[in-house]
């Protein structure tokens, strides 16, 4: 008989605890409205946070529950070639903190998109934002998939137990290593091949700067911070994070496969998906110890609350700010507009839940959310670097970029859904399984190597790897934002804002001699733009000072007073 590997009754307490918890949390200072009475602080946490929780934050937003499913599903199924994903987090967190955070420090924004209106106009921003709300809406979605894959799971992590369980760190290596688990050195410059270095490693660059660099869930905590400084100590801080928790997810699919090497538990279909490998193993190895499966699933639904909490958050500010206080509600209260937000906040939550049957469509939901913010995300980081890298791109060039690379990107996701690309997977096992469950001659499962229909033309074009869908989103922006920017009238590099535009070459070639760092200003006015930060920074300095010793005037001028009406009464107590 199969063992029951449901929850007990102090599993489930831990995890209604935890709920309770998290939801309390929330009505409080929903209903008191301390620290969140105004939308500044609601949306901004009044521009005083410290650099230690805007990076623990940083980290949690999008590195939720489908990391900690998907990363391990991914490494069981196919293997270590992952962790070189790990590369393109080191690409992302200078590139991000260098070259797009200060352009968005220097604007003051509440929105990110607010960015795309004082560089073209108020229909391009319109645009950007109602992009990265289609785009925000369908990943949460997919996040609050996750966790109900694992709910269904055990209701129907000790790392350490499970290295032991298994024998140890070597044995579990090993198992790897004779499954076909290790690879690491597919360098096949094929894009359309599913995962290799290269699409890993500089594919993924594109796909996390569109959430490092322009996302507004993380764009928002940046600005937190007073200053630019701490918000790119935040960031640095963040990339360790990143790194240690992709590797240490990606063990545990190592463990796992070890465990289930001889009794694939998706052929014999004691799970439905390959998301739900985790959550039977900690139920299996676990169990015994009472209350810890609650506690995993409480760790899962934590991550994916922490998610879900900044992008709603995320989408509120962005709703309020481009369309309702843009375009509907001009000369709303502070109070109003806070109001509002919640509102948009709790609207935004609902239609997530209405879309969950949507996400439950796309496959494995690492490969969802990734592929998401390549297909989406891709084409949007393309409008900003066209907007911040290209002085000459203009607002109809920009808006053709942005509607090409989208119609593009999104043809190529839904032709992928309807021709899925074969996939070589490592081969899995049933020759172990008890109970007799399967036929005695069925032991090993290949996949096909080859598809039902021929890999050519458009289906080859459907093929593309999602590591490079949003590299090539980002290509199609440019390419056709600055074609139609030259063919409309394209904007003269002399008469832009120089806020609005990354100097590139001084960032990346400082040493360069300042005659060539001019040339490759293209006609930007970078060297007066610079004057001018400097003299308003003397100038508020100057204040600063003059504020200071007024103060002080004040205090000096307020003790002689003291001291004067006590040296009276001195006086007149000795006549």
């Amino acid at each position: 008989m199969a063992e029951d590997l449901t929850f007990g009754i102090f599993d489930y307490v831990i995890f209604a605890a935890v709920l309770c918890v998290s939801a309390g949390i929330g009505l409080f200072y929903g209903c008191t409205g301390g620290k969140q009475a105004t939308t500044k602080e609601f949306l901004m946490a009044d521009r005083s946070m410290g650099w230690f929780p805007v990076s623990m934050s940083l980290l949690a937003s999008f590195m939720s529950a489908i990391t900690l499913l998907g990363t391990p599903a991914e490494v069981y199924t196919y293997g270590t070639l992952y962790i070189w994903i790990g590369i393109s987090y080191c690409w992302v967190i200078p590139i991000a903190g260098y070259l797009f955070m200060p352009i968005f420090y220097r604007c003051n924004l509440t929105s990110a998109y607010e960015y795309l209106e004082r560089r073209f106009n108020k229909w391009i921003r319109l645009a950007g934002s109602l992009t990265f709300c289609f785009q925000m809406t369908l990943y949460m979605a997919i996040v609050l998939y996750a966790p109900a894959l694992a709910l269904n799971q055990v209701t129907g992590l000790n790392l350490i137990q499970g290295i032991v369980s298994q024998g140890g760190f070597a044995k579990i290596i090993d198992d790897a290593y004779k499954g076909g688990r290790i690879e690491y050195d597919n360098f096949d410059p094929d894009p359309t091949v599913r995962h290799t270095f290269w699409s890993l490693a500089f594919g993924g660059v594109f796909t996390w700067l569109s959430i490092y660099g322009v996302n507004q869930s993380q764009v928002q905590r940046y600005l937190t911070v007073p200053s630019l400084k701490i918000a790119q100590i935040a960031l640095w801080i963040n990339l360790p994070g990143l790194i240690s928790l992709m590797l240490l997810c990606s063990f545990v699919g190592l463990i796992i496969f070890s465990k289930y090497k001889d009794c694939d538990p998706v052929t014999t279909k004691r799970v439905l998906a390959n998301d739900q490998l985790f959550p039977l193993f900690v139920m299996e190895t676990l169990k015994k110890f009472t209350g810890v499966p609650g506690l995993f699933l409480a760790c899962i639904f934590s991550g994916a609350l922490s998610t879900i909490s900044s992008g709603l958050n995320s989408l509120a500010a962005v709703v309020l700010e481009d369309v309702v206080l843009k375009f509907w509600v001009k000369d709303a209260s502070d109070k109003k507009a806070t109001n509002i937000s919640k509102i948009l906040a709790l609207s935004f939550g609902v239609a997530c839940i209405a879309l969950t049957f949507v996400a439950a469509q796309l496959g494995g939901v690492l490969q969802a959310a990734l592929g998401l913010f390549g297909i989406i995300g891709g084409p949007l980081l393309g409008l900003f670097i066209l907007a911040m890298f290209f002085p000459w791109a203009n607002s109809i060039g920009a808006f053709s970029g942005l509607m090409t690379g989208l119609i593009v990107t999104l043809w190529i996701g839904v032709g992928a859904q309807i021709y899925k690309p074969f996939v070589y997977k490592p081969p899995v096992s049933i020759a172990g399984c008890a109970n007799g469950t399967i036929p005695a001659n069925f032991t090993m499962i290949k996949h096909v190597l080859t598809a039902p229909y021929a890999n050519d033309g458009l289906i080859r074009f459907y093929s593309l790897s999602y590591m490079w869908v949003g590299c090539f989103g980002v290509i199609v922006v440019c390419i056709v934002g600055l074609l139609v920017s030259f063919a409309t009238g394209y904007s003269k590099p002399g008469t832009v804002d120089p806020a609005l535009i990354c100097p590139v070459f001084e960032k990346i070639c400082p040493c360069l001699p300042k005659r060539f760092q001019n040339f490759f200003f293209c006609g930007v006015q970078h060297d007066e733009f610079k004057e001018q930060e400097r003299l308003e920074k003397e100038r508020k300095k100057l204040e600063k000072e003059q504020i200071i010793d007024f103060d002080m005037t004040k205090s000096v001028e307020t003790i002689d007073t003291r001291f004067f009406d006590s040296r009276s009464v001195v006086y007149e107590t000795a006549m």
